[in-house]
């Protein structure tokens, strides 16, 4: 092994116990207000959730973020290996056009949000390969609580709700949804019927039984568009 080697190593494993901020050292934003586009119901991309990595040592071997796809037990690395999650080193945000105060409500927000992107591979400075998370899309979710159920885009339609499960191909159909167990504000949750009739709402929630044949989805949390909301 070579001294730079042992270097790089050293550094790797002396640093690791320290923690650190998940923002990024420095990321230029632009302040330009979009408003939302609807929620497509189906789309290719892969949607994940993820927590910081409070290592602290070479970039770009730790201080990431763990991702993992929602609504199934295993993601698809950037190394083609399946696994629980995934590391990345860095989020780029840059195709979502987020004000610097959206930039940080992202990142103060991690554990209740829900990214569209795609890992790619990248090169640092130094030389090191890693892999990066390409936001196309992202949703912040309203309710400080830790959501639990599977995550949905719901439309209501002709009486009852159809929901499709993220990253999954078939549509689940319930009676009603029930947002009382979210601890939301009134005009969010006059957003978030209207998002049920027009475009679509992103939320969390399980089956329970309902007053009629169909089950009532009993919601955990629901989730807002950030910056365009979807970008092709």
């Amino acid at each position: 092994m070579s001294t730079k080697q042992l270097f790089v190593v050293a550094l790797i494993v002396c640093g690791c116990g320290n923690e650190q901020s998940p923002r990024p050292q420095s990321e230029a934003q632009t302040a330009i207000p979009i408003s939302p586009a609807p929620v497509s119901l189906v789309h290719p991309g892969g949607y994940v959730s993820l927590r910081p990595d409070y290592r602290l040592c070479l970039f770009p071997f730790c201080g990431g973020f763990y991702i993992q796809r929602v609504n199934q037990p295993e993601t698809a690395c950037g190394d083609s290996s399946l696994a629980p999650e995934c590391y990345v080193a860095t989020l780029e945000l840059d195709r979502l056009v987020l004000t610097v105060a959206e930039t940080s409500q992202l990142y103060d927000g991690l554990a209740r949000v829900v990214i569209r992107g795609s890992i790619e591979p990248r090169v640092s400075a130094t030389g090191f390969q890693y892999d990066a998370l390409r936001a196309s899309a992202a949703w912040l979710g309203v309710g400080a609580q830790a959501p639990t159920g599977e995550t949905y885009v719901a439309r209501q339609h002709d009486g009852q709700i159809i929901a499709q499960p993220l990253n999954q191909t078939a549509p689940v159909l319930f009676g009603q949804v029930d947002f009382a167990g979210v601890v939301a504000q009134q005009d969010q949750l006059g957003r978030a019927r209207e998002a049920l009739l027009d475009g679509g709402l992103m939320l969390t929630g399980y089956p329970a039984p309902g007053g009629s044949d169909m089950p009532t989805l009993v919601v955990t949390q629901f989730y807002f568009p950030m910056g365009p909301g979807v970008v092709e």
